[in-house]
């Protein structure tokens, strides 16, 4: 399993575009890893959690294409984590079976002149809402060569060669707002536990029959005291963190092999990448950044 690292910040982004606090000033001044657009991973090139402006913006500097996606997992319906009016660039000429490469060429018009693989999207019910309120989606899903499953919290499914299980997170205005993902593929597993202030006792009684070699967990709330504001509207501080890390251990979902990685860092409460990463690392935990590549 090959992990490509999108994105790794908060709804903000690292830094904030408007703010010049300590952490914000920062990360203008010292780039490279302190820098972290909206949250999302793109693994093995045909799935992705969570499509975002950042995303696609990523992808393209990296010279990674986006032809080869077939599976898009959504947590939630949140504009740092969903944005459905990219589905529009995935539109391209009707009757494309029927075109000549010459025909197609001259459609410029089109924002997609080569074939698409199928896109398949899941995500909660929430998220159906958000892609019918797209300003730029004119037609059904069918027209961008998409469809999408609302899928529930606690369930599994396969998606091509990947087995999927979701997690209700703790996230949103409602029980099954948001949802975090357990993927496996290739005799390895990955939990993916962004924008959640962790699980019910249901939700840790179905994570309990997992083993993970690698976890993503969100860090939103930084420093900031255990049960502050942050965390109260479903997030999780490094206290949290460690917390939750240590009752996966319990489980026996983790062991000293599992790679643990935070993201979803914001500016206002947690360090720059410069002062976390060592920080963290003191405690066998690693702070993801955008661009990375993970090998499992």
């Amino acid at each position: 399993m090959r992990i490509l690292v999108l994105g790794t910040g908060a709804g903000e982004n690292y830094p904030s575009p408007w703010c010049m606090c300590k952490n914000c000033t920062y990360a203008r001044v010292h780039g490279g890893k302190n820098i972290r657009g909206n949250s999302s991973i793109l693994i093995n090139e045909d799935l992705m959690i969570d499509l975002t402006e950042n995303s696609v913006r990523t992808a393209s500097r990296l010279g990674v294409s986006l032809n080869s996606l077939e599976h898009l997992l959504i947590t939630h319906r949140h504009s740092d984590h969903f944005s459905p009016n990219h589905l529009w660039a995935r539109s391209y000429p009707g009757r494309f079976d029927k075109l000549t490469t010459a025909e197609i060429e001259e459609k410029q018009g089109a924002p997609t002149v080569t074939p698409l693989r199928f896109l398949s999207i899941y995500g909660p019910q929430a998220v159906q809402e958000e892609i019918a309120a797209a300003t730029e989606l004119d037609a059904s899903l069918e027209q961008y060569h998409a469809r999408f499953n609302a899928v529930a919290g606690e369930t599994s499914f396969t998606a091509g060669a990947y087995h999927i299980s979701t997690l209700t997170a703790r996230h949103g205005s409602f029980p099954g707002y948001t949802l975090n993902y357990i993927i496996r593929h290739g005799g390895k597993t990955l939990l993916y536990a962004l924008d959640t202030g962790g699980y019910s006792a249901e939700t840790w009684d179905f994570l309990a029959a997992h083993r993970f070699d690698c976890v993503f967990v969100e860090a939103t709330g930084g420093l900031m005291p255990r049960r502050g504001p942050e965390e109260r509207a479903g997030h999780m501080s490094l206290q949290s963190v460690r917390e939750f890390i240590e009752s996966l251990r319990k489980q026996q979902c983790v062991s000293g092999d599992t790679r643990i990685f935070l993201s979803h860092v914001s500016p206002h409460w947690t360090p720059p990448h410069d002062v976390l990463a060592p920080m963290m690392e003191k405690e066998g935990i690693e702070v993801a950044y955008d661009e990375q590549i993970i090998d499992l």
